[in-house]
């Protein structure tokens, strides 16, 4: 990595960060926004019982809940199936199972919720763009132990003809129902466009021939 970003390795320098354990009662990640790149107006939660590391290492099916940005209120909630736990021990962390009335209980409460957001969105001002935060809530309080920026949002772009276009072989797949060799297709490239050049211009329209037929994959 410091060869690709042309830093020589005694300029490296690396910073030891030490930071205090939340004995977490419960613990997730949240985006401030969809990361996906759908709803807009979504801030979503993943939340487990105890420390984070069941979320981060796939251990358990997390709650995911859905809040509003400009409402602060849950606007959907799926509660998993959180078998065990990892809570913090005398020597690290260990591994709990969890009764079958709690692993499928929800883990956070909608007012919880939507306190979480609302420091979310307290964050992403302070830094300036959507985030990946993790968290966690110890004794009713909440703790937010890490954010980074959301980078695997899909860039915005106008859409082009093909993005709205929609094919189908109805008709067609009845004609030539197998695979179109070159040869046939500059045949039928020849009748077809004088056919849907006559339509159109019956109709009153001129369609570019391109756009109306098609030799797809």
């Amino acid at each position: 990595y410091r060869g690709r970003k042309g830093i020589a390795p005694g300029r490296a320098q690396m910073a030891v960060i030490v930071q205090q354990l939340i004995a977490a009662d419960a613990a997730g990640v949240m985006f401030t926004t969809d990361p996906a790149g759908g709803n807009s107006d979504s801030i979503l939660i993943e939340a487990a019982f105890g420390l984070g590391e069941t979320v981060v290492q796939g251990k358990v099916t997390p709650d995911r809940i859905e809040v509003s940005r400009s409402r602060l209120r849950v606007v959907r909630r799926d509660t998993g199936l959180k078998r065990v736990q990892i809570v913090a021990a005398k020597d690290g962390v260990c591994e709990e199972l969890l009764p079958a009335g709690k692993a499928s209980a929800p883990v956070l409460d909608d007012d919880t919720s939507a306190r979480l957001a609302r420091l979310g969105l307290e964050v992403e001002r302070l830094l300036g763009g959507p985030l990946d935060i993790e968290w966690g809530l110890c004794r009713g309080d909440l703790w937010l132990l890490q954010a980074r920026a959301v980078t695997t949002l899909p860039q915005a772009r106008e859409s082009s003809f093909e993005d709205r276009q929609v094919w189908t072989n109805a008709n067609a797949g009845e004609v030539l129902p197998d695979v179109v060799t070159p040869v046939t297709w500059s045949l039928v490239r020849l009748f077809a466009c004088d056919l849907l050049d006559g339509l159109s211009r019956v109709c009153g329209i001129r369609i570019k021939f391109e756009q109306a037929l098609g030799l797809i994959a």
